[in-house]
């Protein structure tokens, strides 16, 4: 077809067409950028997922903390920005609610003060029977077994109940009787 319109129409005007025709499929292209794991507190992109991704390639996880930036820039400037700025500019994160946002067992979504959504730890302590004190394998007192399911979200994922009632003894501890209040 090209062929044809190049017999049948002036060099000038094939030029100016295909010119135009490669304008529009450069208009289709979907832009690339770099994905994140993480958005630091002063705005910048932080922690590099990959790059060469679209801003729907990144966000499709759902994952919460996950943003993208459309730059795509060579991977001196991406060190540069990490080492001197603290991370990428215009970070634009995916996900802007708590909508859909799956945080996990224990965890629920909470806004925080600057409006960013956030996983907490909110443990289902609706079936718990026993609400006096329990020891935990680290073998720390808690408060109930509400605040060990707390601290075992926190960080201590293989923290279970030893038994219900203080500990006995915990190796360092100066007392018997000190009770943690996660």
């Amino acid at each position: 077809m090209i062929g044809m319109l190049q017999h049948h129409l002036h060099p000038g005007v094939f030029f100016f067409f295909f010119l135009w025709l490669c304008h529009l499929m450069e208009d289709q292209k979907v832009q690339a950028g770099n994905c994140w794991l993480q958005q630091g507190r002063n705005g910048r992109c932080q922690v590099l997922y990959m790059p060469g991704m679209t801003r729907e390639e990144c966000c499709r996880s759902g994952r919460l903390g996950t943003s993208w930036t459309e730059e795509d820039v060579p991977n001196s400037t991406l060190f540069r920005w990490m080492i001197f700025n603290g991370g990428a500019p215009n970070c634009i994160p995916c996900k802007e609610s708590c909508e859909n946002v799956d945080c996990g067992p224990g965890k629920r979504c909470k806004m925080n003060r600057k409006g960013k959504p956030r996983c907490v730890c909110a443990p289902d302590c609706s079936n718990i029977t026993w609400k006096g004190p329990v020891c935990g394998s680290d073998g720390k007192t808690y408060k109930d077994e509400c605040a060990l399911l707390k601290a075992k979200c926190k960080g201590h994922p293989d923290l279970e109940v030893q038994y219900q009632g203080k500990c006995k003894t915990r190796p360092g501890a100066d007392t018997e009787s000190e009770v943690l209040r996660e």
